[in-house]
């Protein structure tokens, strides 16, 4: 496997000179339970910024960069694409949805940024979104082969990072969305 994996993600020491080497851009993961992709999607892609932001040895493009890229861009643009112009050289996206007995199964892609390949899959199942979180975290470090160094903040747990309701996560991404959406230079001239 390992020598396939090697092979497989050769496009990745390929990479144009502006990608960055080691880095990454988390996107927002499709809710398939509700339809609505905001909601357990974006929290998804704030927990594993948020792990993965621990790694010293790994760049983590910020969902605010993401964002501003998305804007300036024309409509359905790629995600990949996106992550080219923010200069990462994969991308982690995926889907969440429910199962019959409560359970929930986490997918998470690692996309190849320069071509828009699928590297790999993970399909996590449980009940808990945090231990899914910290699982596929801990997968797509050894999957991009970035060693664990003292200095890594990433043994910390996605529930102990931010708060484990997921209620009061959705209220606070309401809110920051509310927040970016005030006009200061028209607020400011008034």
């Amino acid at each position: 496997i390992i020598f396939w994996f090697f092979f497989s993600t050769s496009s990745l020491s390929t990479a144009d000179e502006g990608l960055i080497e080691n880095s990454i851009a988390v996107f927002s993961f499709e809710d398939l339970s509700t339809g609505d992709n905001q909601s357990y999607g974006e929290i998804l892609q704030h927990l594993i910024i948020s792990d993965l932001t621990g790694l010293k040895h790994l760049e983590v493009i910020s969902q605010q960069r993401l964002q501003d890229i998305q804007k300036q861009s024309r409509e359905g643009i790629e995600n990949y694409t996106i992550a080219q112009q923010a200069n990462a050289k994969v991308l982690l996206g995926g889907t969440i949805m429910d199962r019959d007995n409560g359970q929930k199964i986490l997918i998470g892609n690692l996309i190849d940024a320069i071509n828009g390949n699928q590297i790999i899959s993970h399909r996590i199942e449980g009940i808990d979104i945090f231990p899914m979180v910290d699982e596929l975290t801990e997968n797509i470090r050894k999957d991009l082969g970035i060693s664990t160094h003292k200095d890594d903040q990433i043994a910390l747990q996605a529930g102990t990072k931010t708060s484990q309701s997921l209620d009061a996560y959705d209220k606070y991404l309401e809110g920051l969305k509310k927040f970016n959406e005030i006009n200061f230079k028209l607020a400011n001239a008034k």
